[in-house]
């Protein structure tokens, strides 16, 4: 991005607004509701495109019957390990691990199947 251009302003205000980087969170539509609640901080585990395993958790809770759910993406402190799903306005994304756009979670033992686009249901919830 060039400085003081309207193009490096739009870029900046994007960020500022739809966030990039921090709290990455896939907002998924479940193809059948939830059979029980979940609660904010449960352990989703999904994979990649690719098969990978990626970790989640709850974004909120959740009553039964629920069947659009967000769920975070989960992080490290160490960059190394750092987790490969990085959205919101960015200019550049990665969505490496990011979930793939439909598989089957696994929530306290159950398995529910989703969709979503992962272009654009990636989101990231931490804006300034």
């Amino acid at each position: 991005m060039a400085r003081g251009t309207a193009e490096s302003f739009e870029a900046a205000r994007a960020i500022y607004n739809e966030g990039g980087n921090s709290k990455s969170y896939a907002q998924v539509s479940m193809t059948t509701p939830l059979s029980k609640s979940i609660s904010k901080g449960d352990s989703i585990m999904g994979r990649n495109s690719d098969g990978v395993e990626v970790q989640g958790k709850a974004y909120a809770d959740y009553p039964s019957g629920t069947q659009i759910i967000n769920v975070l993406y989960e992080t490290t402190d160490l960059q190394e390990s750092y987790m490969n799903c990085q959205v919101g306005a960015l200019v550049e994304t990665n969505m490496v691990d990011c979930f793939a756009n439909e598989g089957v979670f696994n929530i306290d033992g159950d398995e529910y199947a989703y969709t979503y686009n992962m272009e654009t249901d990636n989101k990231a919830a931490r804006t300034m």
